[in-house]
């Protein structure tokens, strides 16, 4: 598989994750849940938004990445680059795991 066909499923994929954790986190504030809207949530709920904007952010850049890849003629992606952009996607769907838990409440991002 090339870089550019790596960062496109990448791209899709997490894009695909970080929106249905968008729609996960809108249902629980439509449904008013304590667990999710109370006031001694609301580093929980910061967080949680947080960890959704971050990865769609960067699901969007592995999707320009790819096209541009893809695209215009001589663009060349470092290994060290490529990867590096891969793993800062990967650390963002971690921390959002861990935010699930109260244990890890404080960020470490």
């Amino acid at each position: 598989m090339n870089t550019s066909d790596r960062h496109l499923r990448f791209g899709w994929r997490s894009l695909f994750v970080f929106l249905a954790l968008g729609v996960a986190l809108e249902t629980l504030h439509g449904f008013k849940l304590g667990w999710y809207l109370d006031v001694g949530a609301e580093m929980r709920r910061l967080m949680f938004t947080l960890a959704h904007a971050h990865g769609t952010l960067l699901a969007l850049v592995n999707l320009a990445a790819g096209l541009t890849l893809r695209s215009v003629k001589g663009f060349e992606l470092s290994r060290a680059a490529s990867g590096a952009l891969v793993w800062g996607s990967v650390r963002s769907e971690e921390h959002t795991s861990e935010l699930q838990s109260p244990m890890y409440l404080v960020c470490r991002l």
